[in-house]
């Protein structure tokens, strides 16, 4: 069952990769190695095929400390991330690529004669190297479920502001995932009292409980999974430009910006990707390239920055006086007092009271301190 329920999933997501800009990728490539586990599993433990084949023994080895690294790329693209924009991201991978040479080497350095007695020596995880081998794969499986979490809770603390009902499903749903990911993973070896390497080849096997789950979701509620994508371009050149309407990321970039400033989308509470793309007249995985790329946010850093920012004006405009500070945060596209407060000090370091407080303070001192001859 998990080894079908792995698979099914796994062909799911790699097919509908293009929808969420590759996050779907990731974690289609993170359930084919949970496929690929639990059938070496099966391999290993449930017939004689590794004992016949002996020099398939570290077939998956060295990817296994990709599992931890697949999740959290897979959650960077799914809050609008892009893992490998950088060329130090793929630092991520060489503890992988050490390993599978590592066991590439072992294993062509092997004597035939051998082989088999150590292959039986593996499937009992009795040589030492081999079980520290698992202790690192465990801790690094948890130091990126942690990270992820940590990345997931950050973007919780702001999603009554910034997300529709559907995006909440989507969030719910993966740091609900995440958190079922991590008690495997970290909880079910403390509640055994043993790091031992024997119970870390049974771990994935447990995620079969969590393909059920994603299974009946994709059923239930696709649309957690999917995003409305446009074509592409077809000819080359169209292809060699952004967009039908701007040359380059970076005119669409300006575009956008303008957009904002004038148009000021980000005042609609209930603003969304797909909104702007409409009003903007794009392509939402266009508009979302702009903003990942262009600005170098992803779209909710984008539409806060530009609130706080209408924010700061109107807490400093006399034709708002009658308002009060929550009466602002409404006013600009924030639903509650608390979201407001608690963006407006993220990119302010100040709450709205002292913002307004200290700024008409220093603008009082700055008049006091100009020459009585000025502007006469």
């Amino acid at each position: 069952m998990s080894i079908i329920g792995a698979l099914v999933l796994t062909s799911y997501f790699l097919y509908h990769w293009k929808a969420n800009h590759k996050a779907n990728l990731y974690l289609g490539l993170f359930l084919a190695l949970v496929s690929m586990n639990n059938i070496y599993f099966l391999l290993g433990h449930q017939t004689n095929v590794l004992l016949d084949i002996p020099y398939l023994i570290h077939a998956i080895d060295g990817l296994r400390l990709l599992w931890g690294v697949l999740l959290y790329f897979f959650v960077e693209a799914f809050t609008g991330k892009q893992p490998l924009q950088k060329r130090v991201a793929y630092l991520h991978f060489v503890p992988a690529l050490v390993a599978v040479v590592y066991f590439t080497y072992t294993l062509l350095y092997l004597p035939i004669a051998n082989a088999s007695s150590y292959t039986s020596a593996i499937l009992q995880h009795k040589p030492v190297y081999y079980q520290w081998y698992w202790v690192i794969v465990y801790f690094s499986n948890v130091a990126y479920l942690m990270a992820s979490l940590l990345k997931l809770g950050k973007i919780r603390l702001g999603m009554n502001n910034t997300f529709n009902d559907l995006d909440k499903k989507r969030y719910n749903w993966l740091f609900t995932s995440i958190i079922g990911l991590a008690v495997i993973h970290f909880m079910i070896p403390l509640i055994y009292k043993t790091l031992s390497s024997h119970l870390f080849a049974f771990l994935p096997i447990f995620v079969v409980a969590l393909e059920g789950v994603w299974l009946w979701k994709i059923y239930q509620d696709a649309a957690i999974f999917e995003y409305q994508v446009e074509p592409t371009p077809k000819s080359a050149e169209e292809n060699n430009r952004f967009s039908a309407t701007y040359p380059t990321l970076e005119s669409a970039k300006q575009a956008l910006n303008s957009f904002f400033v004038e148009q000021k989308p980000y005042l609609k509470p209930d603003l969304n990707i797909r909104m702007l793309s409409e009003a903007f007249g794009m392509p939402s995985y266009q508009v979302s390239q702009v903003i990942n790329q262009g600005f170098e946010k992803n779209f909710f850093d984008l539409v806060n920055h530009f609130r706080v920012e209408e924010a700061k004006a109107r807490l400093l405009d006399k034709q708002y006086k009658h308002l009060t500070l929550e009466g602002i945060g409404y006013e600009c596209g924030f639903n509650s007092k608390s979201s407001f407060y608690a963006v407006f000090k993220k990119y302010t370091q100040q709450t709205p009271s002292e913002f307004r407080k200290n700024t008409l303070e220093q603008q009082s001192d700055n008049r006091e301190d100009l020459p009585n001859d000025v502007g006469s």
